[in-house]
């Protein structure tokens, strides 16, 4: 019986006959770790039976092991594919943003050439978008009963007009 059993079996059954745990983790001399989990049979009869499972812990892990490489493989390869995805909508949104901010910078320069109004699928580009449209069209329309160079100096000025420079009403 010994050429079968796995040294630690006897100590494991002994403990749990004396009221240890029917659950138990002990080693063999090579170190392997093994489980073993004991159980009372009840029969009809006078029959003392036990029930005793003994097997390695790592075949227990072995299923657990492979899945999980498995699921990490897959997550893997789930964002690998998904990069692109991701690398398009950053570049579309930098687009966005990088167009917008070259029209505050040519409304700042005084450049009001007519433009398309900025469109983008996400609400607040799209609203900033908007309100670069209408800051031109507002300025543009300004300009046309202001001179030039008083609506330039206004746009690039960090002040505010005083109500003698508005006209003293």
């Amino acid at each position: 019986m010994s050429a079968i059993e796995p040294p630690g079996v006897l100590q494991a059954v002994r403990a749990w006959r004396k009221g240890g745990a029917s659950q138990q983790f002990f080693a063999d001399e090579a170190g392997r770790a093994y489980v073993a989990a004991f159980h009372d049979i009840e029969t009809a009869g006078n029959a003392n039976i036990k029930l005793a499972v003994i097997a390695p812990l790592d075949e227990f892990f072995a299923k657990i092991i492979s899945e999980r490489t498995g699921l990490f493989a897959l997550a893997m390869g789930f964002v690998l594919g998904m990069l692109p995805l991701a690398i398009w909508l950053g570049s579309m949104l930098a687009r966005s943003l990088r167009d917008l901010a070259q029209q505050t910078d040519e409304i700042q320069h005084f450049r009001l050439a007519d433009r398309p109004r900025l469109h983008s699928m996400i609400d607040e580009i799209n609203e900033l978008g908007r309100s670069v449209f209408t800051m031109r069209r507002v300025i543009r329309n300004f300009s046309s009963f202001v001179p030039r160079p008083i609506v330039r100096q206004l746009v690039r000025s960090k002040r505010r007009l005083s109500s003698e420079e508005r006209g003293g009403r």
